[in-house]
C-alpha cells in the first residue's frame, strides 16, 4: 500500500510541478540556474518517492522495536529503563544537530544541478564561445562549479562520517553501563 501510496504521491508531486511550470513567465525560467528545473522535477520528487516506500515502514518497524524493548526493560529493570530515557533525549538532539549541519546536501544538489545546466549550455553556445575566445572564461567557471560541489559533497561527507562513530561509541558506553548497573543492582 505505502508503495503505490508513493506512486501517486510522485506522480501528483511531478503532474503539480508542470501545472506550476506552464504557469512560469520567461524571466522566471531565465532568472534561474541552468539544469535546476531539472534537478527538482526528477532528484526531489524520487527523494519524497524513496521516503514513502522505504523511510516510513523502516520508522514504523524501527519505532515498534524501540517500544517493545523499551517495555521489556521496564518491567525487567526500572532503574535500567531510567537510565535509558535519560539517554535518549541528548542522541535524539545530537542526531538533530547533524541533521542541520547536513543542510550542505541541498548546497551539493544546486552545484550539481549548475554543473549539469553549463555543459548543455556551453555546447548550445560554442560558437560563440570561440568568436570571443572565451573557452578559458568557460573553462574556470566549469572548474568553479565543480570546486563547489566538491567542497559541499566534502562537508555531507564529513557530517556522515562524523555521526556514526559517535552513535558506536555512545552505544557502547550505554551497554557497559547498562551491564553494570544490572550487574551490580543483584
Amino acid at each position: 500500500m505505502l508503495t503505490v501510496f508513493g506512486q501517486k504521491m510522485t506522480h501528483a508531486l511531478r503532474s503539480s510541478l508542470m501545472d506550476k511550470f506552464i504557469h512560469l513567465t520567461t524571466d522566471n525560467v531565465t532568472g534561474q540556474e541552468p539544469g535546476t528545473l531539472v534537478s527538482r522535477f526528477v532528484g526531489d520528487v524520487d527523494t519524497v518517492e524513496n521516503l514513502f516506500t522505504s523511510g516510513i515502514i523502516s520508522m514504523f518497524a524501527d519505532a515498534c522495536t524501540m517500544i517493545g524493548i523499551y517495555a521489556v526493560l521496564w518491567q525487567k529493570n526500572r532503574g535500567l529503563a531510567i537510565t535509558l530515557l535519560a539517554i535518549l533525549p541528548l542522541i535524539a538532539l545530537f542526531t538533530r544537530h547533524v541533521q542541520k549541519m547536513l543542510a550542505a546536501q541541498m548546497d551539493s544538489r544546486k552545484a550539481a544541478a549548475r554543473t549539469s545546466g553549463l555543459v548543455p549550455e556551453t555546447i548550445h553556445c560554442i560558437r560563440m564561445i570561440h568568436v570571443f575566445g572565451k573557452e578559458g572564461f568557460m573553462r574556470k567557471r566549469y572548474d568553479r562549479t565543480l570546486q563547489e560541489g566538491y567542497a559541499a559533497m566534502e562537508r555531507t561527507n564529513f557530517y556522515d562520517a562524523l555521526y556514526s562513530p559517535v552513535i558506536l561509541i555512545t552505544d557502547a558506553l550505554v551497554t557497559g553501563v547498562v551491564m553494570l548497573l544490572s550487574a551490580s543492582s543483584g
